[in-house]
């Protein structure tokens, strides 16, 4: 394996750039690639550990390596290119943690590092009033610096080691925070409608026994754990037993019919934890009515635009009035 190294010089009087390639063996330092180049190079290509290590079998694809290397530190050195940012809703949707905070403890370090806190003033989404929320930012390389006591709205996901990263994008103008709390209810108002309508099927398909349908709404890898009875097993494993139930609905020997309502729902585009009760009902072949009403906590996921069951957690009996209470 060997290296192709640029040697760039400019003649003192033609101007004219004058490259040469030089063969470096594996045993050489690479530093020494990089005495060669302009200091502006140079600080790009370290920041961005560009090397170029590539076989050598021809001088065309040292030609090749030589090229890349020199149009990515020309565009790095001389011209700083941001992607757009994503739309504010993608972000919100997205973000860890979405609040209004102030800047603090603001420390410039070595090597163009900035360190911070966001003390939050604001909740909005993954955080508390009061947090200090560490952040990090690299006022040189990123062109974005932030003052203490400046005041925005954090829409923060990507972070470096255990800090939030700082950029015009995650930290903007405090105006905004109407529009992330209207995105914010939306994306739950359309989860929310999704998780009811989940709830629904689960409800419809007992009321009609479809084994099926009630089995598509499990996850293959769920299961269900029981307080009452100090145990837990596959979902599997508890469809199979329940399946005679849902036989004998289908073919008219029973009646069955379950009902859900909840008292916290918390979750995401793709994660659901439901708490609540539900209340089952049967009547048997010979007219006798049964409801029993259980605490639950219920573990959703989102898989290929479906939601499913991945634990059913059936914690405690419940009461007539606590049933009622939930309304």
């Amino acid at each position: 394996m060997l290296a192709a190294v640029v040697n760039v010089a400019r003649p003192a009087r033609t101007g004219v750039l004058r490259w040469r390639f030089l063969a470096q063996s594996e045993a050489s330092t690479p530093h020494a690639a990089f005495n060669i180049l302009s200091d502006a190079t140079k600080d790009s290509l370290e920041q961005r550990k560009v090397v170029a290590m590539i076989q050598r079998p021809t001088k065309l694809a040292a030609a090749l390596a030589f090229t890349s290397v020199i149009l990515l530190a020309a565009v790095t050195a001389n011209a700083r290119i941001v992607a757009p940012p994503e739309p504010l809703a993608q972000r919100v949707e997205q973000a860890d943690k979405v609040f209004v905070g102030v800047l603090t403890n603001r420390k410039l370090l070595e090597g163009d590092w900035c360190h911070a806190d966001l003390k939050v003033t604001q909740a909005i989404k993954g955080a508390n009033v009061g947090d200090l929320v560490p952040v990090v930012w690299r006022p040189t390389i990123a062109g974005y610096d932030a003052s203490n006591e400046q005041v925005g709205l954090a829409v923060l996901k990507y972070a470096h080691e255990n800090r939030y990263w700082l950029r015009s994008d995650t930290f903007e103008d405090a105006k905004l925070v109407t529009e992330a709390k209207s995105i914010l209810a939306a994306n739950e108002a359309e989860r929310l409608a999704e998780l009811d309508a989940f709830w629904a099927e689960v409800s419809r398909a007992v009321r009609t026994g479809d084994f099926e349908a009630y089995k598509a709404t499990c996850h293959s890898e769920g299961v269900l754990v029981s307080g009452t009875k100090n145990m837990s097993q596959p979902l599997s494993d508890a469809l199979a037993r329940w399946k005679k139930e849902f036989v004998a609905t289908k073919t008219g020997e029973m009646k069955a019919s379950v009902e859900f309502k909840f008292s916290a729902r918390l979750g995401d585009s793709t994660t659901a934890h439901e708490t609540g009760i539900f209340c089952y009902s049967t009547v048997d072949s010979e007219g006798n009515s049964k409801d029993e009403y259980v605490h639950l906590e219920g573990l959703l996921v989102k898989q290929d635009g479906k939601w499913k069951t991945l634990m059913e957690y059936q914690k405690s009996k419940a009461t007539l009035d606590e049933w009622k209470a939930l309304e």
